[in-house]
């Protein structure tokens, strides 16, 4: 049936214009085709309309009944107040301060309408001009300055005598209307070589096309021969214009318009083609053709003018140069502050740094690709428009970079071994059609400073990887006697490493000095995509030394590349790497400027978690006293066995793994054996432990929303009741036997105020009955831990291994039941903590309680990127006191002032927003995929803990060997017995590794600090000394105005390093070095445990170090035999 047409009758045109003076309410009936009259009601004032829909039904009609019309008003009525009480009640903050600052404009647009309108025309238009002159009447104005009044053409010109890029606005009387003109039709040429103030006699008139931010004017400018012939490019660079060519130049670019340009590009991304489309249409917006397309002089003056501000920054002009005697001739890099180099920021005697505080100087890069600024080949195409950066850019001079790249061979056939890693196996992929570069490979430090770049071509092939990285460390050159270490992060960093002393020995023999000190790691997201062994080798968490770094900050600058990609994807190959170098330069510029708030970012972030990481390390370690001994001395470092597999003590390695119904006994087990009733106690200590118990009882009672009879328990507990409470006493209801068994109260002196007690001389008895409180607490917290390991265990086998409704509807039945004791435990821990809390007793001991507060990190799974933010919860720490020795809260050492509280200055800072440890790992679409979406609890009192218990042991899939299902054993008590307590190491472990990293990385923020003042202080005086040297002014008030940038920059960086640094680290007395501090630094941290750490604990060798102890070696089998013989 076909749709039926609508029909309005008067009604209905009468309720669609009510209310319409607010314009609140739109509302509009129809009647569709079975009859129905639909009335739909728009809410005008949130802006969106909100439509709602009442359906009445009725017949066809022209005219509805009164009362039909009665009762659809009341319904719109009421609809509508709800929706917009509702909606209003919804609208965040921000979204109620714009409408209410576009209310308040609104009662203005007409009124701004009128007055822009207004200036169209001027009130004093044809009158007499203020100059006094006959004849001369107010008919030219300028909008380009700020109040111009309407003048005559002479006052115009004689007021713009030094502003002739101007627009004169010029009165039409025929037209009735403003034209804009050039100030060349009023008759005046601008003077070029002459002064301004005279009108040069000796001179020669000429047409030249200004570029300006204002438009591109056609103007006539006169040349001054009073000198003889003239230089016109030379006279016309020193009034400030920039001329497209060398010999008689006809077109023109003015410095502001370029200074415009290049900021708005870098920032903006905006093209160059689009940006002079804008000047032109600015000129005529009409008529646009008819303005001078200068598209190809600009792009060649804007290579040309990027290249000499550039040179210019890095006082190439000055000879910055001698004074850094280790860095490469007329480099033009921006270099990271904060990054060691020596006789320039590293401190005075590094070189005498400990093995195990060589983190304090180290260098740490990052490596990856970027395929999105490739290169389109063209066929014609300018081989001979080459760089102007030629070598001293990012980029390796591109003759020699290709010659390298092209020699060597041996990278073909290596193929990574791991999944998901294709960069180096796209060698013969169809992806890089119709593209002769398909890439870029950058070197960045772990602050994000890019140094060094190299063009790929068809993948990622190591070769060229190993071009950008030695170009990257030969920036900053170390004597061979003195080379810090460094840790190199890079995706396929697994194969990558092992044949990197072949490679280089070919390719780069000046550099093979440098491969001992190298560590080699793989960033933190990526490792998921590595096979099992990968993980104990190159992840960070388990390198001593490595600090905090996650390594992923490598791709944070690939927003900003890949628009600049775009934009020079079909340039000639010279103009794209300029494009690149000037990216990469301006990038580092920003970070530069912004370096110190970067720091003071992340060194007060870094005390943060360093003290939360320590806290519970020590918490664990009292939790595991009786382990730990035996802990402590095993090696942390990893073993290769048979070059496959890795041994740590950071994975349950070779342990097998329980299947569920193992997990589900055990459980069961655990509750076992609960009753007080074991050991002989005294009778007081009796009564109060059967007191609490038929509490305990009626909690679960109540629970579970059931009556019982009135236990025997209850019955004896009434009897010995009277023993400590005299009868004679005015206790209501002792002796009750109407009450329901689940609400009784007991009468224990946790029931009565501190006033009754005393009445009733029940002191004595509340003190006892704290102790057993105490006592019932201890247990509790120990049976919820291992109900809580349990729990978390058993949900991975379900998430892993149960297929099938059969299986999984058993599982959930377990699970249900383990999660039910899991809340009826902490449940309890509240009742006794609020019994606890009325007895008068400190509570500090037993904070509060959440089933967030039970998390407890993963210890079977590889570990997820961003636990080391993850924090364990507080039951892992609960009950454990600590030693009278502990030493003071960090921040508050040697009467630290501002307690390491420092609040964040309220500034907009202009460096590039790309903190170095706020990255969120999402997984690959293959790992989201196969994770559960499922969540069997949505718990209880979840406060504030970052993750579920449920979510963070299900949301990441493991395909490690764990899981295989021929791994799974049906255990036995001792089984099970071992795997907790293998468990339990791994979790010890793993927290020691966490804290180590953030004690390290708090250590390296003070390092970097202070490096980032000495950068500063060294370029400060190098400036200076550049302008003392200089005999031209302009040369010298250049360098004099770097100087004191650089000055500011200092004191900027030594104000907020004194408000977030620990002062016995940030005070480094005289014939004292950073190190020294952290030795006494670590000296008084370490009283917060108490057993001797670092006590037979054995060295720390990486084996993936070439030239260690270790190191890759072909046979690692014959090597194993001999250590045990």
């Amino acid at each position: 049936m076909a749709p039926r047409k609508r029909k309005y009758d008067e009604a209905d045109y009468a309720d669609a214009i009510e209310d319409s003076s607010t314009r609140r309410k739109v509302t509009v009936h129809d009647v569709d085709e079975a009859g129905v009259r639909t009335s739909t009601h728009f809410i005008r004032r949130v802006n969106v309309p909100l439509s709602h829909t009442v359906a009445v039904p009725t017949t066809p009609r022209l005219s509805a009944p009164p009362e039909l019309d009665a009762i659809q008003e009341l319904e719109d009525a009421l609809f509508t107040e709800d929706i917009e009480k509702g909606k209003e009640d919804e609208l965040p903050k921000t979204q109620t301060q714009r409408r209410k600052l576009m209310e308040e404009y609104g009662v203005r647009f007409e009124q701004a309408s009128y007055i822009i309108m207004g200036r169209e025309a001027e009130k004093t238009i044809g009158q007499a001009c203020a100059c006094g002159r006959p004849d001369r009447k107010r008919l030219v104005r300028c909008l380009d300055c700020e109040q111009f009044p309407l003048v005559c053409e002479e006052c115009w010109l004689s007021m713009h005598r030094y502003q002739p890029l101007h627009w004169a606005h010029v009165w039409n009387d025929s037209r009735g209307y403003f034209t804009r003109q050039d100030i060349s039709t009023l008759g005046y040429r601008m003077t070029i070589g002459h002064s301004n103030d005279a009108v040069c006699s000796n001179g020669v008139n000429g047409p030249l096309n200004i570029a300006d931010l204002n438009g591109i004017h056609a103007t006539t400018v006169r040349y001054c021969k009073c000198d003889g012939e003239v230089d016109k490019w030379q006279k016309l660079m020193e009034i400030g214009f920039f001329p497209a060519t060398v010999n008689d130049p006809q077109t023109v670019f003015t410095f502001r318009l370029l200074r415009h340009y290049q900021m708005t590009n870098l920032q903006s991304k905006t093209p160059t083609y689009q940006y002079m489309k804008t000047l032109r249409r600015l000129t005529d917006n009409v008529f646009t053709g008819n303005v001078p397309e200068l598209i190809k002089q600009f792009t060649l003056v804007v290579r040309v003018w990027s290249f000499l501000e550039v040179q210019r920054r890095a006082g190439q002009l000055h000879d910055l140069d001698s004074r850094f005697p280790r860095r490469q001739k007329g480099s033009l890099v921006v270099y990271c502050p904060s990054c060691p180099e020596i006789d320039v920021n590293i401190e005075p005697g590094w070189e005498s740094t400990p093995r195990h505080l060589r983190h304090l100087h180290q260098t740490r890069l990052t490596l990856d690709g970027n395929y999105q600024a490739n290169h389109i080949a063209k066929r014609r195409q300018d081989a001979l428009d080459g760089s102007l950066w030629h070598d001293s850019g990012y980029f390796e001079l591109a003759s020699r970079y290709n010659q390298l790249c092209g020699f060597e061979d041996m990278d073909k056939t290596e193929k990574s071994v791991c999944g998901h890693l294709n960069a180096i196996n796209k060698q013969n992929r169809a992806k890089f059609k119709n593209t002769d570069i398909s890439g870029i490979v950058n070197c960045q430090c772990d602050h994000i400073f890019v140094l060094a770049s190299g063009n790929l071509n068809q993948g990622e092939r190591f070769v060229a990887v190993d071009r950008v990285l030695a170009r990257a460390l030969a920036l900053r050159p170390f004597d061979a006697d003195a080379i810090p270490n460094f840790f190199i992060s890079y995706d396929s960093v697994c194969s990558f490493c092992k044949k990197i002393p072949q490679r280089w020995e070919l390719a780069h023999p000046e550099l093979t000095k440098l491969i001992p000190h190298m560590r080699f790691i793989i960033p933190v997201c990526h490792c998921r995509n590595h096979v099992d062994s990968c993980e104990p080798l190159y992840l960070y968490t388990y390198k001593e030394g490595a600090g905090w770094f996650p390594a992923e900050t490598a791709e944070m600058y690939w927003p900003v590349l890949n628009a600049v990609g775009a934009a020079c994807r079909q340039m000639n190959l010279g103009p794209r790497e300029e494009h690149i170098n000037m990216s990469h330069g301006d990038w580092n510029w920003r970070k530069t400027v912004g370096m110190a708030q970067q720091l003071f970012k992340d060194l007060r972030d870094r005390k943060g978690i360093y003290v939360e990481k320590r806290d519970h390390f020590a918490a664990l370690s009292l939790l595991f006293e009786d382990k730990v001994g035996t802990w402590n001395v095993l090696d942390r470092s990893p073993v290769v066995v048979n070059k496959k597999t890795v041994s740590s003590v950071y994975s349950h390695g070779n342990v097998k793994a329980p299947d569920l119904r193992s997990i589900f006994d055990e459980w069961k087990r655990s509750g076992e054996g609960e009753t007080s009733g074991l050991r002989k106690i005294s009778a007081v200590m009796a009564y109060l432990e059967a007191g609490l118990d038929i509490y305990l009882d009626q909690q679960e009672v109540m629970v579970l929303a059931r009556k019982a009879e009135k236990p025997e328990s209850e019955a004896r507990f009434r009897q010995k009741q009277f023993r400590f409470i005299p009868s004679n006493l005015d206790v209501p209801h002792l002796d009750s036997t109407n009450s329901e068994p689940e609400t009784e109260i007991l009468h224990l002196p946790s029931d009565f105020s501190a006033e009754q007690r005393i009445t009733l001389k029940l002191t004595t008895l509340a003190g006892k009955e704290t102790v057993v409180i105490r006592k019932r607490l201890v247990k509790l917290v120990f049976r919820l831990r291992t109900v809580v390991r349990v729990y978390s265990e058993a949900l991975l086998r379900k998430a892993n291994n149960d297929r099938g409704q059969d299986l999984n509807t058993r599982a959930n039945q377990q699970l249900s039941s383990i999660r039910a004791d899991r809340d009826q435990l902490i449940d309890n821990y509240r009742w006794l903590r609020t019994k606890l809390e009325k007895l008068g007793a400190s509570s500090e001991e037993w904070p509060q309680l959440s089933v967030a507060d039970t998390y407890r990190k993963p210890t079977e799974q590889r570990r997820a990127p961003r636990t080391t933010r993850t924090k364990e919860g507080a039951l892992w720490s609960l009950g454990l006191s600590r030693r009278k020795n502990d030493a003071l809260p960090i921040g508050r050492i040697e009467g630290d002032s501002n307690q390491g509280q420092v609040m964040q200055e309220n500034q907009a800072d202009d460096e590039p927003k790309c903190d170095t440890d706020t990255f969120h790992y999402t997984g690959t679409k293959m790992t989201r995929s196969k994770q559960p979406d499922w969540n069997p609890d949505s718990g209880r009192g979840k406060t504030h803990a970052p993750v579920e218990v449920e979510n963070a042991e299900a949301r990441v899939k493991t395909d490690g060997w764990i899981w295989n299902p021929g791994q799974l054993q049906r255990m036995t008590g001792d089984g099970m017995k071992h795997w907790e307590e293998t468990s339990n190491r791994v979790q010890w472990f793993r927290a020691e590794a966490e804290f180590e990293r953030a004690r390290e990385e708090l250590e390296i923020k003070h390092a970097e600090f202070a490096r980032c003042i000495r950068f500063f202080t060294f370029m400060r005086d190098r400036w200076m000394e550049c302008a003392k040297s200089q005999t031209l002014p302009g040369h010298a008030a250049y360098a004099r105005e770097h100087s004191d940038m650089y000055d500011a920059l200092r004191l900027n960086a030594e104000n907020k390093y004194g408000l977030c640094g620990i002062p016995i680290l940030r005070h480094v007395p005289d014939e004292k070095t950073l190190a020294d501090q952290v030795v006494l630094f670590r000296e008084q941290e370490e009283r917060y445990f108490h057993f001797d750490r670092m006590k037979g604990r054995p060295l720390f060798v990486d084996p993936t170090v070439h030239g260690s102890e270790i190191g890759f070696q072909d046979d690692r089998e014959e090597d194993l035999e001999e250590e045990e013989e």
